[in-house]
């Protein structure tokens, strides 16, 4: 894991899923939490993913040698 954006999307992840165990069929609340934990774990991974490319497109804004 490169950045903390992927390390909170593990996290949200993971409450999510238990939130969705933990709630019974009838238990709005915290399915409703654990769906909605789920779509900011996936928002978070995108983050970090936006993150690295931009990490990589700077590294090779800054690369002083030419390519051959």
């Amino acid at each position: 894991m490169h950045n903390l954006a992927y390390r909170l999307a593990l996290l949200a992840g993971i409450g999510g899923i238990v939130l969705l165990v933990v709630g019974g069929p009838g238990d709005d609340v915290k399915n409703t939490l654990g769906v909605t934990a789920l779509a900011v774990a996936g928002l978070l991974a995108g983050l970090g993913k936006a993150i690295d490319v931009l990490g990589y497109v700077r590294d090779g804004a800054t690369d002083s040698e030419p390519r051959q």
